[in-house]
């Protein structure tokens, strides 16, 4: 064994970070560049397209290198994310001259907890969902964390499995001891969208551990909440406290639903049908093509909601029904409205970029416009 008193400070700041994130690729901040190493570093130039190099750590020790510059690490995460990897990134956090540098992971970034504009798709909702079977019977919790929708249910296991085709979640967590069984399977009932499947370990779905945290951070849970959904959402605080801990607070409710209040959509009906994607796969030709009129993406995102979940209690669907019918008949002022709507930011995901300070001072202008936008829209 190499003696670690010879190991290079550089190597040994990387292998601990890496300790750290076994599962993750992870991004070194060296002056201009994020290097990756070892395994890590053929990934990224597979993946990337990048040359494969090597460094010396040391006199002696020569290792893999792939690196891309700072300023394109948006564009390059991009990539990673749509592959499907998680990634940590290691800035350093010592200001510039000193000799000994300080680095430390300053943030996570996975398929399923994407917050910076330019990896989203404006106008689709970025699931994170949590999936926990036991017999016949499973439970599924799901986090939109850009806009703070929380949500959790239990089903029967066929239900739940039909519920995360219609979700279509960016990453499903799932308990490791099952990951090969269970895991295999969700490609299959996401419609063979990439959904990246994440195992933790089956302390993050325990039912103490989930009603201890839950009820930490909400006060209470909600009586009506089924045990199986509890767990569920347990585990995705879990995941949220490891790897978004700054976004956890701007969850600030919990909400159970019942998959019967829905029309039951399995997957192959949603395909039948081009809903969401034609035969070619793709939106053009669907269902959702044809409707989509909306102006704004929060709009864009609460049709695709509707479409996904249709009602079946008639009471709320003559309401719904009713409202449309208003609008279409009061052409002026439909004008004016949609006049108004044209001008409003994507105030569900500033807002909840405001939440976790990450919002840039564009986003707080563009507020601010929108906060006077729906004033006057509450005025017509």
């Amino acid at each position: 064994m190499r003696d670690p008193h010879l190991t290079p400070p550089l190597r040994r700041q990387y292998l601990e970070i890496k300790r750290r994130y076994p599962d993750m690729l992870v991004l070194f901040q060296v002056g201009d560049f994020f290097e990756a190493f070892d395994e890590d570093a053929l990934t990224l130039s597979r993946e990337l397209g990048l040359v494969l190099t090597t460094k010396y750590m040391g006199k002696t020790l020569r290792v893999p290198l792939a690196g891309i510059p700072v300023v394109s690490l948006t564009h390059h995460l991009s990539k990673l994310i749509q592959k499907g990897y998680k990634v940590a990134i290691c800035e350093q956090l010592t200001p510039p001259g000193r000799r000994l540098i300080h680095r430390d992971v300053t943030r996570v970034v996975t398929p399923g907890t994407l917050t910076e504009p330019a990896l989203l798709e404006e106008r689709a909702s970025n699931y994170l969902a949590s999936f926990l079977a036991e017999g016949a019977r499973a439970g599924l919790a799901v986090v939109e964390i850009t806009t703070g929708e929380f949500a959790a249910t239990e089903a029967a296991r066929e239900r739940v499995w039909e519920e995360l085709t219609r979700l279509g979640p960016a990453e499903v967590l799932i308990p490791r001891s099952v990951a090969e069984t269970e895991g295999a399977k969700i490609p299959a009932f996401t419609l063979g969208r990439a959904a990246t499947v994440t195992p933790l370990e089956d302390e993050a779905f325990a039912a103490d551990l989930s009603r201890r945290t839950l009820g930490e951070h909400f006060g209470a849970i909600p009586p009506q909440m089924p045990p199986l959904a509890i767990r569920a959402a347990g585990a995705i605080m879990y995941y949220l406290r490891q790897t978004q801990p700054r976004l956890v607070e701007q969850l600030d409710r919990l909400s159970p639903y019942a998959l019967d209040a829905f029309m039951a959509l399995d997957p192959h009906t949603i395909a039948h049908l081009e809903i969401f994607h034609s035969r070619a796969g793709t939106v053009e030709g669907s269902l959702l093509a044809v409707l989509d009129r909306t102006l704004t993406p929060m709009g864009s995102r609460r049709l695709k909601q509707w479409l996904r979940y249709p009602l079946v209690d008639l009471t709320a669907l003559c309401a719904r029904q009713e409202a449309v019918q208003w609008f279409l008949e009061q052409e002026p002022l439909r004008r004016e409205f949609r006049a108004h709507l044209g001008q409003l930011a994507d105030v569900e995901r500033v807002i909840g970029r405001v939440k976790s300070g990450s919002a840039t001072p564009r986003e707080v202008v563009a507020l601010g416009r929108s906060a006077r936008t729906i004033s006057a829209l509450r005025a017509l």
